[in-house]
């Protein structure tokens, strides 16, 4: 993994197929190691974020009280 093709973040990969059957390893490895330190380096610190809308936006809703006895039928026609 690298940044701008110039400075190297970490690796990552699959451990060989043959390796995980010596250990008897059913499924895939993936492996990974990390700069932390190159990335903590590099980290965008201002925090942005859109605050939550007071109404969040429903794009379809209707409540009706309507006595038991009126069908489904008879609040479609209305």
């Amino acid at each position: 993994m690298e940044l701008g093709g110039k400075l190297t973040l970490g690796e990552a990969g699959q451990l060989s197929p043959v390796l995980a059957k010596q250990y008897d390893l059913r499924d895939a490895v993936l492996l990974a190691e990390l700069n932390f330190d190159q990335l903590l380096a590099r980290r965008n610190t201002t925090r942005s974020f859109k605050p939550l809308p007071q109404f969040p936006a429903v794009r379809r809703d209707i409540a009706m009280i309507v006595p038991e006895t009126t069908t489904h039928e008879a609040v479609l026609n209305v």
